[in-house]
């Protein structure tokens, strides 16, 4: 009978273990598209499909939130949610998130300006800019590149825009001459022109300055400090794993394909 009710409190500690280890985890992540666009169910976006298939890989449950970007970011500073996802490696999010080794996905941030502008704007260094009102997204990894940053800060001629909406806000603002240029991913900027000129809003023409890149850097899924995360938490190693495994596959040839 003792053994009996051993096994039996072994069995009952031993569900109760993989029910911890099962627990869904919290992630945010904002309205981005074609990257992210989690309430779209159709095309949710190229980094919200491969988070899921990675976490399906890892018999791990996930919550993904959309959320406006500063308060995405600020959610897993304070261990609000267990993760982050979209980010570029800022030294600041690296105080208060573990960024594991294998990133989601790539992006070059370029400058956005009317077509009409496109024999007259010239960027080949900052201090071109420094008599333009720069358009950017509030919190964005951009805004924290040095040279980007202290040109900024030197001419104080950066105009954030913030909110869960705020990403259309810049294409209008540059139509409506409120703004000289922004500056945006390439591939999430193209998007939010063409889902804007679907509904009739944008009547100006507005492209990518190509010429000259802001920067080209990597997209990731960053884990918070404040929520237990160190380098060493298994999750964190098995994600790196299995992220680098699924990037191999065909599915994820098929998803890249999916949104170009």
């Amino acid at each position: 009978m003792k053994k009996i009710k051993v096994g039996l409190f072994v069995i009952i500690l031993g569900l109760f273990a993989l029910n911890t280890i099962a627990k869904p985890l919290k992630i945010s992540t904002t309205y981005w598209p074609p990257y992210t666009d989690v309430d779209n169910r159709e095309h949710p976006g190229i980094l919200v499909e491969v988070v899921k298939e990675v976490f399906a890989l890892m018999i791990q449950d996930i919550i993904i939130y959309n959320r406006p970007w500063k308060r995405a970011q600020y959610e897993v500073k304070q261990g609000l949610v267990d993760a982050l996802f979209g980010a570029a490696y800022t030294e600041e999010r690296s105080t208060y998130s573990i960024y594991p080794e294998e990133s989601i996905g790539g992006l070059m941030y370029v400058f956005f300006i009317l077509e009409e502008k496109k024999h007259t704007f010239e960027f080949n260094s900052y201090a071109d800019l420094k008599d333009l009102n720069i358009g950017v997204v509030g919190g964005a990894a951009v805004t924290k590149i040095k040279e980007f940053k202290e040109a900024g800060e030197k001419w104080k001629n950066l105009d954030p825009v913030i909110g869960q909406q705020s990403i259309e806000m810049n294409p209008l603002k540059l139509q409506g001459k409120r703004i000289d240029c922004y500056a945006d991913g390439l591939m999430p900027g193209l998007e939010i022109i063409k889902i804007l000129e679907k509904k009739g809003k944008l009547i100006k023409k507005i492209i990518p300055y190509k010429k000259k890149t802001i920067k080209v850097t990597e997209l990731y899924l960053i884990f918070s400090k404040k929520a237990g995360y160190t380098d060493s938490t298994l999750i964190i190693q098995e994600f790196t794993k299995y992220l680098r495994k699924f990037k191999k596959s065909r599915k994820y040839l098929e998803i890249m394909n999916k949104y170009h």
